[in-house]
Order: structure tokens, then sequence, then C-alpha cells
């Protein structure tokens, strides 16, 4: 691998962690605010919170990473715009099994509410997220403009 291509991958994992602090504020702030406005520990409750909580910030996701992270291998194409899509449902897949899975085995403990649920998003936000820089860099802006 030339030194080029890993300067540009920790370059680009640099930016999309730091674009990744601010989607994860979104995420987890949604969450909350939507957990304080409408309490519930249904699994159909939590599911939907989540997943609203996470598409909001993927949508900041998509609009931040393709303008920097990876603009020169964006073509801002349908093609490209279904893929994004498809990667972003299969981490909302990831991040709901996460949330809930962590959900269900932080409470075997006796462990507050609002810990339980701020614990397992932000396992969720960091496996979804991992899996989503793989899916982006390597699915959705691997375009052909591509340099090195």
């Amino acid at each position: 691998m030339s030194e080029y291509k890993k300067r540009k991958g920790i370059i680009q994992f640099t930016q999309f962690s730091l674009i990744g602090i601010l989607n994860g504020t979104i995420d987890l702030g949604a969450l909350n605010l939507l957990l304080l406005m409408w309490p519930t520990q249904t699994v159909m409750g939590l599911f939907l919170f989540n997943s609203i909580a996470y598409v909001l910030a993927v949508l900041n996701s998509y609009f931040w990473n393709s303008r920097l992270t990876f603009r020169l291998d964006v073509f801002f194409s349908v093609r490209e715009k279904i893929i994004f899509v498809a990667q972003a449902t299969v981490s909302l897949l990831i991040s709901n099994g996460v949330f809930l899975l962590f959900i269900y085995w932080f409470g075997l403990f006796p462990i507050p509410l609002w810990i339980i649920h701020n614990a397992s998003k932000g396992l969720s936000m960091a496996i979804s997220s991992t899996s989503s820089f793989f899916f982006m860099k390597y699915f959705v802006f691997s375009g052909s403009r591509s340099r090195g």
C-alpha cells in the first residue's frame, strides 16, 4: 500500500471520527429528548426512538462526509444514494440490535434506567458507526475518481 493511501486513510478516518462526534451528539441528544418527552420501555417504542435519532444522525453524516471526508470520491448519483441508503439501513439494523440487546443485558443489573439507555446507545453508536465507515469507504464512496 502506498504512503499516500495510508495517509489518506488515516485522514479520512480522523475526519469521519470528528463528524461522528457531531453525529453522536445528535443521535444521543435526540434519543434522550424523545425518552424525556415520551418515556417508554417497550421494545417497539425504544426501536422507534432509536431509529428516529439514528436517521437524524445519518442525514447529518451524509451531508458532512460527502462534502468533507469522501469529497474526492463522491458523485451524488442516484446509484450512490441508493447504496448509501442500503448501508444506512444495515447500520440502523446493527444499531437497533446492539441497542436493544444491551438494554436487555444491562437491565439484568440494578442500574438506573437513564444509564442503561445511554450506555446501550453509546455501544450501539460505536459499533454501527465503525461498520458505517467501512461501508461508506468501500461501497458508497468508492467511485472511480478515487486518487491513489
